[in-house]
């Protein structure tokens, strides 16, 4: 499965390739997750991205979150 597929099935969050599709090497991944409370959302993404980083074909090269 794509990592996509395993975000989106594990953590129930909407997860979208943003730039870079025409280049297999790189990507970009936006993530939502909609929750009554900050802290819960923020916490749902800690995992995701803590996720992410133990994915080895993966290296992280920034990470950026905003509330709203």
């Amino acid at each position: 499965k794509s990592l996509k597929e395993r975000i989106r099935s594990r953590f129930n969050v909407a997860v979208a390739e943003g730039e870079h599709q025409d280049l297999w090497q790189r990507g970009t991944l936006g993530l939502a997750a909609i929750s009554n409370e900050a802290d819960h959302a923020r916490k749902m993404l800690d995992e995701v991205f803590r996720f992410i980083e133990q994915d080895l074909r993966v290296q992280v090269l920034d990470c950026q979150t905003e509330e709203r």
